[in-house]
């Protein structure tokens, strides 16, 4: 049998929203390199605390949750990195979850943008 449109248009949007999350995790490794990235990898990991934090809907989830509804696919009603990537690892959940998630890419982050000292000549420090 043939996915329906609906099936494959969620199924889409769980990839793009598998690449957002990890822009989260390690965008930042890229946008230090490109610094035109920046500000589009701040915004997606802002978003991506506020969302951790506060429990407010993704809309990438909203939109894969409806589309799915629409193809007659179970729909998920947890966020969507437990559902795609903690739940498959059959690990404990509870509330200590979004720190678990949130700890690793913030380390990342601190990591990515963490300053580095150039002196500029090579590393020469001839007197």
């Amino acid at each position: 049998m043939q996915p329906s449109i609906y099936e494959s248009l969620a199924y889409s949007v769980a990839v793009l929203h598998g690449i957002v999350v990890a822009w989260v995790f390690f965008g930042g490794f890229l946008a230090r390199r490109y610094g035109w990235l920046v500000a589009l990898h701040l915004f997606c990991a802002a978003w991506g605390l506020f969302t951790t934090v506060t429990k407010y809907p993704c809309p990438l989830t909203t939109l894969e949750n409806t589309l799915r509804s629409h193809g007659n696919i179970p729909t998920y009603s947890v966020d969507c990195i437990v559902y795609y990537f903690w739940a498959p690892l059959a690990l404990p959940t509870g509330p200590y979850v979004p720190l678990l998630v949130l700890a690793p890419a913030v380390l990342l982050n601190c990591i990515a943008y963490w300053p580095t000292h150039h002196t500029g000549d090579g590393g020469s420090t001839a007197a």
